[in-house]
């Protein structure tokens, strides 16, 4: 679902007339910008050298459009994946997909600490940097101080606030974490084949005009499937990619767009005239 940025998130409230050096900070919801994630499992239901092929293709792919994009992995420390991103020539960023009981609502706070210190510990090891974790469907992430103390700045799950609130933009949780929820998971579910010149196109062309979205393809199913997806996927990542280079969308990892939220907005000072006499 995609939404317009709230008034809130767009205006600063109203203040006595400062100078610039004093103007207060304020928040500013970027716009026009598409995130862009890929989940790939480390278990394969078939043999494992035909896993790898289409994950090599899809990263081939993201390269020859030059498409950032957030790789969220359950064991990253143990994938090829990573390596073959940091020879794609696209920043794209490694994030830890979190599964199993040690990450389930109810883990013991223990388990759950020494499990993602060993994930990220792992990973550090071989050069790779997590700052992102991402909750499969229907899970809430647990301890989230204890991620704040990982130096996790965000996390991707879906977005359980009550319906008045649910906005599907990203929004803070505790410890100041970020949620980016997915806008939409490709391959859409229930259809085989998605149009990428019907509703996918328009969900691109409303990013276009000012709005968020964070779109998330699902690798396994990708893979699993008849080739005329794959070719649905590269005629949408075209098209993304057309409209990026046209100026209208910035596409983002998690954490780029992560940092765009963080970046401080300085307001601007404005003054009236009967103000100033006054």
């Amino acid at each position: 679902m995609m939404v317009r940025s709230p008034p809130s998130a767009q205006h600063s409230p109203r203040h006595p007339c400062r100078s610039k050096e004093d103007a207060p900070v304020r928040f500013r919801l970027p716009s026009s910008v598409l995130v862009l994630s890929v989940d790939w499992p480390a278990t394969a239901k078939r043999h494992p050298h035909q896993q790898l092929f289409p994950a090599d293709k899809l990263i081939r792919l993201l390269q020859r459009y030059q498409l950032s994009s957030t790789w969220s992995l359950h064991e990253p420390h143990a994938s090829p994946v990573p390596d073959q991103l940091s020879q794609a020539g696209v920043p794209h960023e490694v994030a830890l997909f979190t599964h199993g009981v040690w990450s389930d609502p109810v883990s013991e706070r223990r388990v759950f600490g020494a499990e993602l210190q060993r994930r990220l510990g792992a990973a550090l090891d071989r050069g790779i940097t997590i700052r992102t974790l991402a909750v499969a469907p229907g899970r809430v992430l647990p301890h989230l101080d204890l991620v704040h103390k990982s130096a996790i700045s965000s996390v991707r799950e879906e977005d359980r606030r009550p319906a008045r609130e649910n906005s599907g933009l990203p929004h803070t949780l505790r410890y100041g974490l970020w949620n980016v929820p997915a806008s939409r998971t490709l391959p859409e579910p229930f259809s085989w084949v998605w149009n990428p010149t019907g509703s996918t196109r328009r969900l691109v062309q409303s990013i276009a005009n000012g709005q968020v979205g964070h779109v998330v393809i699902q690798g396994d199913q990708i893979a699993d499937r008849k080739l005329v997806d794959f070719r649905a996927l590269e005629q949408l990542l075209r098209n993304v990619a057309e409209v990026q280079q046209a100026g209208r969308l910035y596409v983002d990892t998690v954490s780029q767009f992560v940092a765009r939220l963080n970046a401080p907005a300085r307001a601007t000072a404005s003054c009236s005239i009967l103000r100033k006499v006054a």
